[in-house]
């Protein structure tokens, strides 16, 4: 697709009868090199051309055998995803979705308003824009956000290892924080 490769194959066939030195029914490697040299081209580009061309151009609709019902068509490997893993991946993308919406809830207005300017937006501002905006210095919008960040991970993490269907409301704490403050509280 390259404009060589473009250029090699609508001039080899002429440029095959100019130098028209054949072994076998193939160039032989002096006329190759001739023709790649004046093509601009590598002489192995000049082999793949040859061997192409060569090939006979075949229908797909073409039946297999001689009473064969099967084309050549179903031997091709259908590369799309399967219902079953769209269907999977759908799912695992709104659970993870909830997930954010459920950690997000967890943070404060300010640490929400950095991180949706900052990383849920296409066209995000700069930490000296969202200073400006939230009377903030640059700096300091830069440590909440790496906070929230944090604050985030931690939250997706548990909820990544909590067992199905144990999913805590939003904004309640996860389990595992839950069980570390039951194991500190007093008495």
């Amino acid at each position: 697709t390259t404009a060589a490769q473009k250029a090699l194959f609508f001039n080899l066939r002429r440029m095959r009868a100019k130098y028209g030195r054949e072994v076998d029914g193939w160039l032989d490697p002096e006329a190759k090199a001739k023709i790649a040299k004046e093509l601009k081209v590598k002489c192995r580009d000049v082999t793949m051309m040859e061997t192409r061309l060569a090939a006979g151009d075949q229908s797909l609709n073409v039946p297999i055998g001689d009473h064969g019902e099967d084309q050549w068509q179903d031997l091709l490997p259908d590369e799309a995803p399967t219902p079953e893993e769209v269907v999977v991946e759908a799912r695992e993308h709104q659970t993870r979705r909830g997930w954010l919406v459920s950690a997000m809830a967890e943070l404060s207005p300010r640490e929400r308003t950095i991180i949706s300017e900052r990383r849920l937006r296409e066209d995000s501002l700069t930490l000296e824009k969202l200073g400006k905006v939230l009377g903030i210095s640059k700096e300091r919008v830069r440590q909440i956000e790496h906070k929230a960040l944090h604050k985030l991970r931690a939250s997706m993490t548990l909820r990544s290892i909590e067992p199905r269907g144990a999913m805590p409301p939003p904004g309640a704490p996860p389990r595992a924080v839950a069980v570390v403050h039951e194991a500190n509280a007093p008495g």
